[in-house]
């Protein structure tokens, strides 16, 4: 109770209100229409910025169109749209979210609509996965909109709310554009077979750059065998864990199998293939300022 106490006054003291409706993301100046009583709004969201604590998704996103200067961007698991939604991208960038809660929506496009380069964007209202299906069960999560899913929670049943939403294989409803595809990816446990629904999509661009959750408890709950998926992960793309520019750390398979995740926690890892995209690490990395950073930049070289 105290410390929701303070986080209100906190959130009070930075927005003048205890439920601002639209935000200024700080990396970009972007605004962002959002739920102000949506818990992870006022947790990651509204909390964060008034402690100066941005997740590390937002710092990567932020610094990644810039040195990535993306052709296409996908972003599946848009929620507000603090990825999507918060940067300004290269002219003619073909921009696509992937949003399945319909309670997200409005907010989605009530922001695309104040954009100026709105007609260059996609919003698909469905949930991704590996293949195609009219109907797929969709847990909504009463403690906010960030730990909705697809794949079915091990939590108490009271916590959820289940609904059918349509699943779509992404590669079947998006043409990527040039060559430089920036991706991210966060949908509680079911990102691998999004990153497998995308591989014609991946397979048709130079250069790949993406950013997905990594939870080794929900990918084994959505069925994954994480020693193959980190032999897979290795053999198609460089992988770093990420927890800021400054703080990356590049992995081979035998470490990615052996990366130690809090129990119902997650980690960002980072997927890159292409030149252009392992350029786009190390000029951004250098940039951080660490030894870490340098080491990264060494090992890419």
């Amino acid at each position: 109770m105290f410390n929701r106490f303070r986080r209100n006054l906190r959130i009070r003291r930075a927005f003048g209100t205890l439920n601002p409706t639209q935000v200024e993301l700080p990396l970009t100046k972007c605004c962002i229409e959002v739920n102000p009583l949506d818990g992870r709004v006022r947790r990651m969201l509204l909390n964060a910025i008034a402690t100066n604590r941005l997740p590390a998704v937002q710092r990567f996103w932020a610094r990644a169109v810039s040195e990535f200067a993306p052709t296409t961007v996908v972003d599946v698991g848009v929620n507000y749209g603090e990825c999507a939604l918060g940067a300004h991208y290269p002219a003619g960038c073909a921009v696509f979210g992937v949003e399945a809660n319909p309670s997200i929506w409005p907010y989605i496009h009530r922001t695309l609509a104040k954009r100026a380069d709105r007609a260059n964007f996609t919003i698909i209202e469905s949930a991704a996965s590996d293949r195609s299906e009219s109907g797929i069960r969709f847990w909504l999560s009463s403690g906010g909109s960030g730990t909705s899913t697809t794949v079915q929670p091990t939590l108490r049943a009271a916590d959820w709310q289940v609904i059918d939403v349509p699943a779509v294989r992404l590669d079947e409803r998006i043409t990527p554009r040039g060559d430089r595809l920036l991706l991210k990816i966060d949908v509680e446990g079911a990102d691998l077979r999004v990153l497998r629904g995308l591989s014609r999509v991946i397979d048709a661009t130079a250069s790949t750059l993406a950013i997905v959750e990594y939870c080794p408890d929900r990918l084994r709950d959505a069925g994954e065998d994480l020693s193959n998926v980190a032999t897979q992960l290795c053999e198609q793309y460089s992988v770093w864990q990420f927890r800021d520019w400054n703080d990356v750390k590049r992995l081979n398979a035998a470490e990615l199998r052996s990366l130690t995740v809090p129990k119902d926690r997650a980690t960002d890892l980072v997927l890159a293939r292409g030149d252009a995209a392992i350029d786009a690490m190390r000029r951004a990395s250098t940039a951080g300022g660490s030894k870490t950073a340098a080491g990264v930049c060494q090992a890419l070289s």
